[in-house]
């Protein structure tokens, strides 16, 4: 019998690469855990709802944008759950905005995306996951959600609105993948 050393080797998937990060968003254990780190709310249940897509740079022939989208139940504060849909965009290089803003269209007319009654509208959270920098001076995580006001300025209840102002409305957050800090402060880092 021949005797050696085994050794043992802890490889860690870095989820910055494309294939890492769709395979670590396959397993619905792990994507239930980052997108309720992001979203600061448990997901009790995650469906993907359309195939991943990629947007290829055709004169650097190269990846620039990777896009999973998915319906979730959401639980929140209360108890209470809602059904929202979730754009996730990964995006290594910095890209247009008008290519954001027909995704997030197009979100928003596919049919497909409502409750099951079948009429109302999910509710859209979109999420950027950024290669780059947008302000330097901001946290690497950033929270862009819709508020109603009224004349004065005064904020207005809207959580229990499932109609009109949250169809109409999306929340955003925003990753900024090279401000996050080697040591996380919080679930969402």
């Amino acid at each position: 019998m021949q005797s050696y050393t085994e050794e043992i080797m802890i490889e860690i998937i870095n989820p910055i690469y494309d294939s890492a990060f769709k395979w670590l968003m396959d397993d619905d254990r792990a994507a239930k855990a980052l997108l309720s780190a992001l979203l600061k709310k448990r997901v009790v249940d995650l469906k993907v709802l359309a195939h991943d897509h990629s947007m290829h740079d055709k004169k650097r022939q190269s990846l620039n944008v990777f896009r999973l989208d998915f319906a979730a139940t959401v639980e929140n504060e209360d108890g209470s759950q809602d059904l929202i849909c979730i754009e996730l965009q990964k995006v290594w290089l910095e890209s247009e905005l008008m290519r954001f803003r027909r995704y997030l269209g197009g979100q928003y007319a596919n049919e497909t995306n409502v409750e099951s009654d079948g009429r109302t509208p999910l509710h859209i959270y979109s999420i950027y996951i950024l290669g780059h920098n947008i302000n330097k001076s901001a946290p690497p995580v950033i929270y862009v959600d819709p508020t109603a006001k009224d004349y004065d300025g005064n904020l207005l209840e809207i959580g229990a609105d499932r109609g009109f102002i949250k169809s109409l409305t999306h929340n955003m957050i925003v990753v900024q993948i090279p401000l996050l800090p080697d040591k996380p402060r919080n679930a969402a880092e």
